[in-house]
């Protein structure tokens, strides 16, 4: 774990309805900061878990100002062997966000998953004993996949994504199916991300963007789309 990821930074997230993902880059490079992309673009998949009634799920939803989210995560393909996951929290004080992750050893995702297995994954994995005692009281709830872009703003102050081709999955603690996907591909997502220290200059950016701020998580949206 990295000392990056222990620092907190603030996050801004706007949803896009209504314009191509051409139109948004668009306006994203012709914003007043000159944001231009940086590194390429890749798929990113995710396991959440939760406690049985559903504690994370349910303190997005209310907006409470602290609150911690636990998802594995990895990149490329969703199906078949995982290479490079990791174990990601997303801790949430208000604007302020900071990700502290682990490394986990390489899975296989397919119909087979199960909290069973995924518990044996944190047993394997190099987790400190309080971590471990936490994974071991959550179960997965959600699978979501999409396909990221990364941009940066050219005083290199300003990092910029954008996320689109959102897919759900509905996962169980056994006996899982992932052939049926609920698709939200035509939403665009944008988050700014910044240090502490360059807040007071983050309104002139968002508000030169025609786009609206958003609280809701792909998580909250993701549960929503899979109940039924």
């Amino acid at each position: 774990m990295s000392n990056k990821q222990l620092l907190s930074r603030y996050e801004r997230k706007f949803s896009v309805p209504g314009l191509s993902v051409y139109d948004v880059e668009r306006i994203i490079k012709t914003n007043l900061l000159c944001f231009r992309e940086v590194f390429y673009p890749r798929y990113i998949n995710n396991i959440y878990l939760d406690t049985f009634d559903r504690k994370s799920w349910h303190e997005n939803v209310v907006g409470d100002t602290h609150r911690i989210k636990a998802r594995i995560r990895w990149y490329g393909e969703l199906l078949g062997q995982v290479e490079s996951p990791y174990l990601e929290f997303k801790v949430k004080d208000g604007l302020l966000g900071r990700k502290p992750s682990y490394t986990l050893p390489n899975f296989i995702f397919d119909s087979s998953i199960s909290k069973t297995i995924l518990h044996e994954l944190f047993h394997t994995a190099d987790l400190k004993e309080e971590i471990l005692h936490h994974m071991l009281r959550l179960e997965p709830t959600l699978v979501n996949r999409y396909k990221r872009k990364y941009f940066l703003s050219q005083n290199k102050k300003f990092r910029l994504t954008v996320d689109t081709e959102l897919s759900y999955y509905k996962i169980n603690t056994s006996y899982n199916n992932f052939n049926r996907a609920y698709n939200d591909k035509d939403k665009v997502i944008i988050e700014i991300k910044y240090d502490k220290e360059d807040d007071d200059n983050v309104d002139e950016i968002s508000n030169s963007f025609p786009f609206r701020l958003t609280k809701k998580s792909k998580y909250v949206s993701g549960i929503y789309s899979t109940v039924y």
